[in-house]
């Protein structure tokens, strides 16, 4: 392909060192909503610290922590884990440098079994 400006595969190693340098150093994508907010309140958690236009630095609960997730070829995902070792949110992450994005996602059902959030009624929705 002519004037490509990629080399096969670097988009990809580049995109999967961006999600690992932000496992390491405790940055995800917004964390904010209702489910983000739960966690922090009952966690009595710092507010989350911009870092750039995508990333934040946060501070998880006590014994939460962030995977890769193995089934995605590419190392964008990532799973969040509760202290019991459940998965309790998800973490996409796009790092290259024509598409920066990404999303976090707090499993609510899963929230409110460990009691961080109440459950909801129809009148609450």
């Amino acid at each position: 392909m002519s004037g490509w400006p990629f080399v096969p595969g670097e988009v990809e190693r580049a995109e999967r060192a961006g999600a690992e340098n932000a496992r390491k150093q405790n940055r995800m994508p917004d964390p904010s909503g209702k489910e983000w907010d739960a966690i922090r309140k009952h966690y009595a958690l710092p507010e989350p610290k911009k870092v750039d236009s995508v990333l934040f630095e946060v501070t998880l609960p006590p014994g939460w922590k962030v995977k890769r997730d193995s089934k995605d070829p590419y190392g964008r995902s990532s799973i969040i884990y509760d202290h019991e070792g459940k998965r309790v949110g998800d973490i996409f992450l796009k790092t290259s440098s024509y598409d920066y994005r990404g999303d976090a996602y707090f499993d609510r059902k899963r929230l409110q079994k460990l009691g961080i959030m109440k459950a909801e009624t129809e009148t609450d929705a």
